[in-house]
Formats: C-alpha cells, sequence, structure tokens
C-alpha cells in the first residue's frame, strides 16, 4: 500500500510538471517549491544531525584535550560563518568581518582541490592517454594517436592566455593551431551535451513508463 500511494503522488507530481509545456501556471510553481523546500529541509535534517549525535557526540566521548581541540575548531569556523549572514544594521551584523576568516579558508581549500583536481585528474591523465595512444603496431593506430595527440596540443593552446590589444601580431600558424583546438572542443562538447539529452529522455521515458504501469494496473485490478 505505501509503494502505490508513493507511486500515485510521483505520478501526480510528474503530470504537474509536464504541465509547464502548457504555459507557466500555479501547480507547477507550487512542485517547485515543493522540491527545493523539501531538498533544503533535507539537507538541513542531516545537517544537524550530523552535527549533533556524529560531531558532538564522538566529541563528548573522547578524553584527550588535543583530540577536543580538534572536534572544537571546525565547529568554531561554522558559528564564525554564521554571522556573515547578519546585516550590518543588526547588533550581530558588527562581528560579520569574521565570518571571513572560514570563507577565506573555504575558498582557498576549494581552489586547491579544484585546481589540483583539473592537473591530476583531467590534464595529466589527457597527455598520457594521449602519448600512450600514439603507437606504431597499426596504420589505425597510429592514425588514431596522431589525433589524439593534436587534439590534445591544440585544445591546451586555446587556453593559452592571449593579449587582446595584440591579437593582431599572433602568428598565422599559431591561429590556425587555436581554431584546430576550437574544433576539439566544440566536438567534445557537442558529445557532451549529446550525452546529456540521451540521459534527460531516458528519464523521460522512464517516467512515463511509471505512468503507463500505473494505470494498466488500475486496469488490470
Amino acid at each position: 500500500m505505501p509503494d502505490l500511494i508513493g507511486l500515485i503522488v510521483g505520478a501526480a507530481l510528474t503530470i504537474i510538471i509536464f504541465s509547464y509545456l502548457l504555459g507557466d501556471n500555479v501547480l507547477y510553481r507550487w512542485v517547485l517549491a515543493l522540491l527545493v523546500g523539501s531538498g533544503a529541509g533535507y539537507v538541513m535534517g542531516m545537517a544537524l544531525r550530523f552535527l549533533w549525535v556524529d560531531w558532538l557526540g564522538q566529541a563528548r566521548t573522547v578524553e584527550s584535550s588535543g583530540v577536543k581541540i580538534f572536534y572544537f575548531i571546525p565547529l568554531l569556523l561554522g558559528i564564525l560563518l554564521l554571522f556573515k549572514g547578519f546585516s550590518s544594521t543588526q547588533w550581530l551584523g558588527r562581528f560579520a568581518a569574521l565570518g571571513n576568516i572560514p570563507m577565506g579558508y573555504l575558498l582557498g581549500t576549494g581552489a586547491a582541490v579544484a585546481i589540483a583536481g583539473a592537473l591530476l585528474g583531467t590534464v595529466f591523465p589527457q597527455v598520457q592517454a594521449a602519448g600512450n595512444a600514439l603507437t606504431l603496431e597499426s596504420f589505425g593506430g597510429l592514425l588514431q594517436g596522431v589525433v589524439m595527440l593534436i587534439g590534445t596540443v591544440t585544445a591546451l593552446l586555446m587556453f593559452s592566455p592571449r593579449d587582446r590589444a595584440r591579437e593582431g601580431e599572433v602568428k598565422p600558424a599559431t591561429r590556425w593551431l587555436q581554431r584546430i583546438g576550437q574544433f576539439f572542443i566544440i566536438v567534445a562538447l557537442a558529445a557532451a551535451f549529446a550525452g546529456a539529452i540521451t540521459s534527460g529522455l531516458t528519464l523521460w521515458v522512464e517516467r512515463w513508463s511509471e505512468l503507463f504501469r500505473l494505470v494498466f494496473s488500475f486496469i488490470g485490478s
């Protein structure tokens, strides 16, 4: 019975979402608000549960002072970050500058992780894969390796720093290499976009199959 109720509610919400194809309406906006509100509530609940049960619960059980400080520092940074939410006209807004400390820490570590992930997870493996693909065992392998090598090098040249004031002084060979890199980037973006559309169509077909299964179950019963 709970599964049937969940299936009926999901089917109704799906039909309401599809009603946007006929135009913007109140039910569609209500479903969007329900989705955003339930998602925010779930994330807030999980965060509070992690803070109260996992973090503070483990902090109360440890006996070492050094370990207690380890648990206290992230909690202090989180409290300082909350001051950023107060307006400068409010009394607690005078302490909003203290929120720059955890904000700077978050931005610094986030940028470092993103740069390291891009280099170690994308650029270096791509260059290594392009080099490993270049083989002399067969003409097909040689051609594939050459294409991958040219695509990698020219795509990296597309992101080289360029001075707009001196763009006319760029050598024709460099300009043609950048155009080739632009072509490879366009092909890669088109393939990624096609994959996103395919995933969306798969979900669309899956939702309609669930709706038809619900209708046929009622008809059969």
